[in-house]
């Protein structure tokens, strides 16, 4: 197995002494590794098989739909024995300087070529890889990947190697290499492949083997975020909200990799709090597990600072903490949801702790007042259902009633 040697462009927030490959890296191989490359094959799958998914691949292209090809190499690992596609298998695939795909039985017979596939690309991936390299999204492709990646498959790694075909000096062909036996899961994430990171994440968390696979990338996502805030996508944001599936609060801190992803938590609230935008983007969207994160991280500060003897201060604090203001206005994440009438994420907070729904920003503004405002029906009927609400005014005066009839 050939390892690779990362050569950092620029920092991108990772730990000292931590290797993480981005685009703006370049792997370096050494010569070894390079004639470990040369020799790979196609492997686990027949060559007749090969010519029936290529057929299938050039009608994709043809079509630009691939949806037949996933349904043709789904009922390959479905068919007999001797013709079945073996789910250890490997993929050589040549992508010419045009687009065109074609799998390829060696890495050399893409060499041989010459001239003739500079400007090309060489894949080498495996079937959970395999359905990350083509262009589009579609239904078949989506249930490849979720069959692939539930199964017994996810107990090896599925990884994605990329190189670039280019002119060496003596016109020979040579590599840039672009991805470098790359984690699926972090190639979906760098390409913004928002339905594959969302299934092959949660395929994940349900071992508990490739947890430590995922704690990696969602701590990347996570260091994006921190970095760009103002300019982050929303798909980055909902691919994090997927990554975030695993059970934050159950981390462990004796763990070097659980202790550097609490940090890394801890910063990503820290940097919410101080952007009142990019908190009302994520509450907006309902991106749930993010807001989870938000809430726990938030509880998890204050046990700290708390004697875990003085339980009904620590109950009281937590009620506080639920309703504490964030961003110019100090609006309570409570109020944030309400202004995108994300009722299911208010039912589970509610359900979760003992929130005060009578919480007010500087303005002097409940929840129920932003539930009248922006016409949040479903929040307003739920937050009127709970015994305790006042319909209090705020400091301009004004009443939920008096703002509902105005909006």
């Amino acid at each position: 197995m050939f390892n690779g040697n990362i050569q950092h462009c620029k920092d991108n927030g990772a730990a000292s002494g931590e290797v993480q490959q981005y685009s703006e890296n370049i792997v370096v191989l050494s010569k070894e590794e390079l004639e470990q490359f040369n020799q790979l094959k196609t492997q686990g799958i027949s060559p007749s098989r090969i010519v029936a998914l290529n057929k299938l691949l050039a009608d994709a292209l043809v079509d630009n739909n691939f949806s037949v090809f996933f349904q043709g190499l789904s009922s390959l690992l479905k068919c007999g024995k001797k013709e079945r596609i073996r789910r250890n298998c490997q993929f050589i695939i040549y992508q010419n300087s045009t687009g065109y795909y074609v799998i390829v039985d060696s890495v050399q017979s893409v060499r041989a070529l010459e001239g003739r596939v500079v400007g090309g690309r060489i894949y080498v991936c495996d079937l959970g890889s395999l359905g990350l390299i083509f262009p589009g999204n579609s239904s078949e492709r989506d249930e490849f990947l979720r069959s692939i990646f539930s199964s017994t498959f996810n107990q090896e790694k599925s990884v994605i190697s990329q190189v670039a075909c280019v002119s060496s000096h003596s016109n020979n062909v040579a590599y840039n290499v672009i991805d470098f036996r790359k984690g699926s899961l972090q190639y979906a994430l760098e390409h913004g492949d928002l339905a594959a990171v969302s299934i092959i994440s949660s395929s994940l968390s349900q071992f508990k083997e490739c947890n430590g696979e995922l704690k990696k990338v969602a701590k990347g996502a996570l260091i994006q975020i921190i970095e760009q805030q103002e300019t982050v996508s929303n798909t980055l944001l909902e691919c994090a909200n997927s990554l975030l599936e695993f059970k934050t609060d159950n981390l462990n801190l004796k763990s070097e990799e659980d202790r550097l992803l609490q940090l890394e938590l801890e910063r990503f609230v820290s940097c919410i709090r101080s952007n009142h935008s990019l908190l009302h983007r994520i509450c907006k969207a309902s991106y749930e597990n993010i807001v989870k994160v938000i809430i726990h991280i938030e509880l998890g500060e204050l046990d700290k600072k708390v004697d875990p003897n003085e339980s009904h201060l620590l109950k009281a604090y937590h009620e506080r903490i639920l309703g504490m203001g964030y961003g110019p206005d100090r609006d309570s994440i409570m109020s944030v949801l309400v202004q995108s009438d994300s009722v299911n994420l208010l039912k589970s907070l509610f359900d979760k702790y003992k929130v005060d729904v009578n919480a007010v920003n500087s303005y002097g503004y409940t929840a129920l007042h932003f539930a009248a405002v922006y016409n949040a029906k479903k929040c307003a009927r739920f937050l009127l259902s709970k015994s305790n609400v006042v319909l209090n005014s705020a400091k301009s005066g004004l009443t939920p009633l008096h703002l509902a009839a105005g909006s």
